[in-house]
């Protein structure tokens, strides 16, 4: 755990050097950690935007896992700034996929929400 933490904390200072499969792994992580402990490294929401506008709709499973590892995680998950075009991009394929017929659709369709909200801060 210190040694995630380290790393997290490094992470703050030099985003751009960091990987984007090293961000998923530390985004994961840290989501499955907020689950356990009841409570969330604020480091989260960085992370999220990180994969977010690096990754986008390629990373858009990591971050659905991420954000479903409790209410903390949700929230944190959700506290980012996208460009708008990367935003619109993963709107659209959240709305695309609430359609979907195996029981995923309540999912995307609050993820379509938060980024819906995203597009017009």
């Amino acid at each position: 755990m210190q040694f995630r933490q380290d790393v997290c904390s490094y992470f703050e200072d030099e985003k751009d050097a960091f990987s984007l499969p090293l961000i998923a792994a530390l985004y994961k992580a840290e989501t499955l950690f907020a689950k356990e402990a009841w409570g969330v490294n604020m480091v989260v929401s960085s992370l999220a935007q990180e994969l977010l506008e690096r990754g986008g709709v390629e990373y858009l499973d990591v971050y659905l896992a991420g954000a479903r590892c409790g209410m903390d995680a949700f929230m944190a998950s959700g506290n980012i700034t996208l460009s708008k075009p990367r935003c619109q991009e993963i709107l659209e394929r959240c709305v695309a996929n609430a359609t979907a017929t195996d029981g995923s659709q309540k999912q995307w369709g609050m993820l379509a929400e938060r980024f819906s909200y995203l597009l017009t801060k």
